[in-house]
């Protein structure tokens, strides 16, 4: 009911490469996540109350591959403040299953019009 990530976290929003910019308040929260190295955390990227896709927070230094839609968190615990949306993890076009939702064009409109695209 409540997003742990909205568009009032986002600085700026990269099209062409999925790498989101956060504010310091979300970096912190998404540092602090607690993001089990077996399983990682499940998320869904929402525009309004539409479910677009789901995918996974992870860390990078997990032994454990996933086949769906990354967040890594460490870059946030190291104190980076932009974040990659990837595909699978280790980031691999081989080992993704599904379809690649990132381009939908809802959330492209959601983005432009709050002001975070680019």
């Amino acid at each position: 009911s409540t997003p742990f990530l909205s568009l009032d976290d986002l600085v700026a929003y990269t099209w062409a490469t999925h790498e989101i910019e956060l504010t310091e308040s979300a970096r912190e929260r998404l540092a602090q996540l607690e993001v089990p190295v077996t399983t990682g955390v499940p998320f869904v990227v929402c525009v309004g109350a539409t479910r677009i896709y789901s995918g996974a927070f992870w860390v990078s230094y997990s032994s454990m591959s996933y086949d769906g839609i990354v967040i890594d968190t460490l870059p946030a615990q190291a104190g980076f403040p932009t974040l990659r949306i990837q595909l699978g993890y280790p980031e691999s076009p081989e080992l993704f299953a599904g379809t690649d939702l990132r381009a939908d064009p809802r959330i492209q409109q959601s983005l432009q019009a709050a002001g975070v695209l680019r």
